[in-house]
């Protein structure tokens, strides 16, 4: 018997036992024939290699393992999924983004009673993320002038924000 013909023996002595055996792991039957029919294209490829004493084992194993690596990718795309839903739950929940917009508005009233320099470099700092070493050479100041003035600004805003909340 040549290969091909014992491949095609193999195929139709296993097949239906194997996806039997893949739906034990995975309930998706299409899933399943899927994964079979990787197994028996695995087979095929390495069929010269393969002991064919022992092809039932190896057909077996390899479709276990096939069915881990599905769920396990299955449930990485799961939690992706989850993650991207809580995301866009965060940012299109029309509260949030209300008391998104009140936080601004409350900020800019609160940095209109800050006085120059403080004032640019608050916003240089928060606003455009920049580094206080970067603002300092923006402005031609020194880092401790940039820090006394963001130390100074946030005091002013945390007592502003303070009077608010009462």
């Amino acid at each position: 018997m040549n290969e091909t013909e014992l491949f095609d023996l193999l195929f139709r002595s296993y097949y239906q036992q194997l996806l039997t055996f893949a739906q034990q792991y995975v309930s998706d039957s299409d899933e399943c024939r899927d994964i079979v029919s990787a197994v028996f294209e695995d087979l095929w490829r390495n069929f010269s290699r393969i002991d064919h004493q022992h092809v039932r084992a190896y057909l077996y194993t390899l479709v276990r393992n096939k069915c881990v690596d599905h769920l396990r990718h299955r449930g990485a795309r799961q939690q992706y999924v989850d993650f991207v839903r809580i995301l866009s739950d965060r940012f299109t929940d029309s509260d949030t983004l209300a008391e998104e917009d009140e936080r601004r508005h409350r900020v800019r009233m609160m940095l209109a009673h800050l006085k120059p320099p403080a004032d640019t470099i608050f916003r240089e700092c928060f606003f455009h993320q920049k580094r206080y070493q970067q603002v300092a050479d923006e402005l031609g100041l020194s880092l401790s002038v940039v820090k006394k003035h963001m130390a100074n600004a946030l005091r002013i805003l945390r007592e502003k924000y303070l009077k608010k909340e009462q």
